[in-house]
């Protein structure tokens, strides 16, 4: 694997944990701050989960993956040899009928 290609899985590493470290504060922070909707789950007389809670960790979460994979995808170079290798069938490996 060349240099420019471990800094390039490094940044993007730093990119994801990033995306998920600010959905978990989003969610927290909103779970600290809210109590909308009945009692999931009861910890103590005064600290509980709400259907709230969820509904904004599930919000968060989404948009973590999906940024995730955004950021994941394969670049410009794997799309031009998949689209060369399906343009020519010589390149591609043979099928298995």
């Amino acid at each position: 694997m060349s240099i420019s290609k471990r800094r390039q899985l490094a940044r993007r590493s730093v990119f994801v944990a990033a995306v998920w470290l600010v959905a978990t504060s989003i969610g927290l922070g909103v779970a600290a701050k809210t109590s909308v909707g009945p009692v999931v789950l009861r910890f103590s007389k005064n600290h509980g989960v709400h259907v709230g809670d969820l509904v904004c960790f599930a919000g968060c979460y989404m948009s973590a993956l999906l940024l995730t994979a955004k950021i994941l995808r394969p670049g410009p170079q794997y799309e031009a040899r998949r689209s060369a290798s399906f343009l020519n069938p010589a390149a591609s490996p043979p099928r298995c009928d």
